[in-house]
């Protein structure tokens, strides 16, 4: 099936299970996101080629964007997904680690907040998405995310290139004002859905925009050259719009 982001973060706030497990471990998607940066407050189409996505239950299609010295090899990432998914991610990450690349990948660590800090953050998408509530989501032959066993692969070169918890809050909140939790979701348990989430037009902003241009100005400023990139499928065609942004010379090259 085909989705656009405004779709993609509707379906986010829905207040099941079920619901969200579908949207998080789609069997095979064609994900057609359009790109979205900090420099615009609405969203642009991208073209075809650098907005295609194919991921399935057990196999993600990466590809390759390269500027001058520089090669990122992006594989798009689903949040919970087979094993079978997992190890042929695993796989592919040691292959490019072997021929020389550095792995950056994703990881905000919801964990570290206090609990009024979490209770906004699970404001911002229904759940507080920590790798125990991925697997809690999880089942029928799906898992969470396995962060772990993407890291140290045949060496110690992976860069954690995203947000920290802090900084994602402290950018929602500049933007659109307090978070503000009240109700049931103030004292319910931190492993239940929130009964009220954020506007999903605002949290796209935060959640996709900000993180695709700290990734993309991560790439642009440090010294490696070739990169692989192991990232959510919905940010890859941000990421890509928001490096032709730094420098029109960026391209997809597989």
């Amino acid at each position: 099936m085909k989705i656009s982001i405004k779709t993609h973060f509707s379906i986010l706030a829905v207040t099941t299970k079920l619901a969200l497990l579908m949207i998080l471990a789609t069997n095979f998607t064609t994900i057609t996101y359009a790109a979205s940066t900090d420099t615009a407050d609405t969203l642009a189409e991208l073209p075809t080629d650098a907005s295609v996505f194919f991921i399935t239950g057990e196999e993600t299609d990466p590809f390759t964007i390269s500027y001058g010295e520089k090669t990122v090899t992006y594989i798009p990432m689903i949040h919970i997904g087979t094993p079978a998914f997992y190890k042929a991610v695993a796989e592919k990450v040691k292959i490019r680690k072997m021929a020389g690349a550095t792995l950056y990948y994703e990881f905000i660590d919801f964990d570290a907040l206090d609990d009024n800090n979490k209770r906004k953050a699970r404001a911002l998408v229904g759940i507080l998405p920590t790798p125990h509530q991925y697997d809690e989501l999880s089942g029928d032959g799906y898992i969470g995310q396995p962060n772990n066993d993407f890291l140290g692969l045949v060496n110690d070169k992976d860069v954690n290139v995203d947000v920290t918890p802090e900084e994602l809050l402290e950018a929602y909140e500049k933007r659109f004002g307090p978070i503000v939790v009240t109700g049931i979701d103030a004292t319910s348990d931190l492993s239940e859905m929130a009964t009220m989430v954020l506007p999903m037009e605002n949290v796209s902003k935060i959640i996709l925009a900000s993180r695709n241009q700290k990734i993309a100005d991560t790439i642009s400023n440090r010294q490696e050259t070739d990169i692989v990139l192991l990232f959510g499928a919905a940010h890859g065609p941000g990421i890509v719009a928001d490096l032709q942004l730094i420098d029109p010379n960026w391209r997809r090259t597989e």
